[in-house]
């Protein structure tokens, strides 16, 4: 058994300074991963209007979901080149990148695992992009977090299903009050607040098997998670 101040699997190896969670079956140990591929996921956040970016998939994996802005690193390509690159092609956006945290997913039916490297702009980012379809697979939609200066803690859920409301003329939908937790993946209301503060953090989720029985689905139960904040965090 991992004991639970020590990053489990696949994660970097770093200080642990506050264990999030520590949850699910305790029982099994951490599945092995035989293969794990590269990608990033990058948040772009206003702490002055206490707004925060995100992508509604259109299509692909995580489809009908919201996340950050992110995708494969290439070969030829750092984990912060590649975010940038992503972030740019998927919302149009160009802005420096601060490297917050790295998660560690693990699948049945998948035969590899997911390292994601997750960066948030460090820089106040203009809106300055037009929101369109030509925008690859993912709608840019402002989302409200209640941000404070004293804690950032966006406990608001935003409702099942709200999407922005476009203004005529307007190139950007009006922000919707509250984070889109129901349409987010089952993980992200454990970390998110974490990158929202920006507090550097590690975490690892390993799931079951999808109940409709397809292995690319990607919606099996969390069967094992464990989360904490790190001293320092360092690119794999």
């Amino acid at each position: 058994m991992t004991s639970p101040l020590l990053p489990p699997p696949g994660l970097p190896d770093t200080r642990v300074t506050r264990l999030i969670v520590d949850g699910g079956n305790h029982a099994i140990e951490w599945d092995t991963l035989e293969v794990v591929k590269r990608y990033t996921n990058a948040f772009v956040i206003n702490e002055h209007s206490s707004e925060i970016l995100l992508g509604f998939k259109k299509r692909g994996f995580g489809v009908n979901k919201y996340n950050g802005f992110g995708g494969k690193v290439e070969p030829n390509e750092t984990a912060m080149e590649a975010a940038r690159r992503e972030l740019k092609e998927e919302a149009g956006i160009d802005a420096p990148l601060e490297h917050c945290g790295t998660l560690l997913f693990k699948s049945v039916g998948f035969a590899y695992a997911h390292h994601i490297d997750i960066y948030r702009a460090a820089k106040l980012v203009r809106r300055n992009y037009r929101v369109s379809d030509t925008l690859n697979t993912s709608i840019p939609s402002y989302f409200v977090a209640r941000l404070t200066r004293a804690r950032i803690d966006p406990t608001k859920c935003a409702p099942s299903g709200s999407r922005p409301r476009s203004i005529p003329n307007c190139t950007v939908p009006t922000p919707v009050n509250g984070i889109p937790y129901d349409d987010m993946w089952q993980d992200d209301r454990m970390w998110l607040p974490l990158l929202l503060a920006n507090t550097k953090f590690v975490g690892r989720v390993d799931f079951g098997a999808s109940p409709s029985g397809d292995p690319t689905a990607a919606d099996g139960p969390m069967v094992k998670w464990w989360f904490a904040e790190v001293s320092t965090l360092n690119e794999m």
